[in-house]
């Protein structure tokens, strides 16, 4: 094979050491930039990125305060709307309590007047009755005795 030299032959385009590293035309070495500037634009990337993610880090730690603040905020609101709300249900229960109330007497007085009247209608009916039974009674009494007792006998 042609193209694989052995072992100790000369490749052909590939300097040895002996041959003091020299290719040819191109023994010259390429100027090249120091290692800083290739490293510059993926290190301004990275610096970039972590500015930025350490001021989300710290804009976090301080919402954190802001946030609880907000939510103490929000607690007491709350607690205070509760009590409000409270207050609003005891004294509308007290209002409803106070009107139920004064119905109930209203009603109530209404209910005795007309049990009273019903019960004085009744005693004059119960008197009238009684004094009607009361002749009727008389009457049939006397009819009774007519037909016992011979005439011109009084009891």
């Amino acid at each position: 094979m042609a193209g694989i030299p052995r072992r100790g032959e000369r490749c052909p385009g590939i300097p040895l050491a002996r041959d003091g590293g020299r290719i040819g035309p191109l023994t010259r070495p390429v100027p090249l930039p120091p290692p800083q500037t290739w490293f510059t634009p993926v290190g301004k990337v990275l610096d970039d990125r972590d500015a930025k993610l350490r001021g989300m880090l710290q804009g976090a730690k301080d919402n954190t305060a802001e946030l609880t603040a907000l939510a103490n905020e929000a607690e007491a609101e709350l607690k205070a709307a509760r009590a409000e709300a409270q207050a609003r249900i005891a004294e509308t229960k007290a209002a409803t309590q106070k009107e139920c109330d004064a119905k109930l007497a209203a009603a109530k007085s209404k209910v005795d007047g007309e049990v009273n009247t019903a019960i004085a209608q009744l005693e004059a009916e119960k008197a009238s009755v009684m004094s009607n039974m009361d002749s009727q009674v008389t009457a049939m009494s006397d009819e009774i005795l007519k037909r016992i007792l011979p005439e011109g006998v009084k009891a």
